[in-house]
């Protein structure tokens, strides 16, 4: 099951156990993996603030509210992409050598 999750791009720590692979997926993947699930919120906020904001029925209140929704979700993709880049830049000066 775990060979699913990961894939043959990771190689694993050979005579681990289930805590110790735990650890060493939470090591080396927590920042990926954070990154995907935000990038899959921000997508998913972006697609229904869009929705809501096309059909707001012409509604001034309702496309005002809309519109500055989409404003604050297309603000948190922006900060989304730029703190990956962020991480992507500062991780080998910092010491880390691993590509999230």
């Amino acid at each position: 099951m775990l060979e699913n999750v990961i894939g043959d791009k990771l190689p694993r720590p050979e005579g681990s156990d289930g805590l110790e692979m735990l650890q060493w997926l939470v090591q080396k993947n927590l920042i990926f993996y954070v990154k995907w699930i935000m990038v899959s919120v921000s997508v998913a906020y972006l697609s229904v603030y869009g929705f809501l904001y096309i059909t707001a029925s012409g509604k001034e209140e309702n496309i005002t509210e809309q519109h500055d929704n989409l404003i604050w979700a297309l603000i948190g993709f922006t900060l989304v992409g730029v703190s990956s880049l962020a991480i992507d830049v500062f991780a080998p000066v910092a010491g880390n050598k691993t590509k999230t």
